[in-house]
């Protein structure tokens, strides 16, 4: 069987990838494979992508989690009026370990990313939020950002640099 393509879905808040088998490498950052011409990257964990983002240098598509903090601090400020007391401290510690959608920018732009798709999206957003969730993102990166959706296909045909983005669902 010859392989033609790298196929990524977002799928429930999750990134499935479907790899066919082939050798990646997985670090405490993230997976990093790359294949017939084509690299991307799947990253998180805000500290370890900013120190590391020379090694994504020619990533085709950087998958990279996403929190708004201004949209955080407003649900914190809320807390209070829950009836849970663990939302405040919640609140409080996500943005410790997440990456604002501006730094997401940021780490694209300085390794030179084709395109940037944000996802596992704190809080939750319908879509017309989205322009507010990206804040000044495009300030820092001026390729494409996608915030990723359920049913989302992103597919990097081999020796190509082109990036084919569809949704399953729609």
């Amino acid at each position: 069987m010859k392989i033609t393509m790298i196929v990524i879905a977002v799928i429930i808040a999750l990134v499935v990838i479907i790899y066919f088998g082939l050798p990646a490498v997985l670090t405490a950052m993230g997976l990093h494979p790359h294949y017939g011409g084509q690299k991307y990257d799947l990253g998180g964990r805000r500290a370890l992508v900013i120190t590391t983002s020379q090694g994504l240098l020619g990533v085709g598509v950087l998958f990279h989690e996403a929190l708004q903090p201004s949209m955080i601090k407003m649900i914190r400020d809320q807390a209070g009026l829950s009836p849970s007391p663990s939302l405040a401290k919640i609140m409080t510690d996500i943005p410790s370990y997440h990456t604002s959608p501006e730094d997401a920018a940021k780490i694209a732009q300085g390794a030179g990313v084709k395109h940037l798709v944000l996802y596992h999206i704190l809080p939750p957003l319908p879509a017309v939020l989205n322009v507010m969730f990206l804040g000044d993102s495009s300030k820092y990166y001026p390729g494409p950002i996608t915030i990723g959706e359920d049913g989302m296909l992103f597919s990097l045909p081999v020796n190509n640099d082109k990036i084919h983005v569809r949704n399953l669902l729609k």
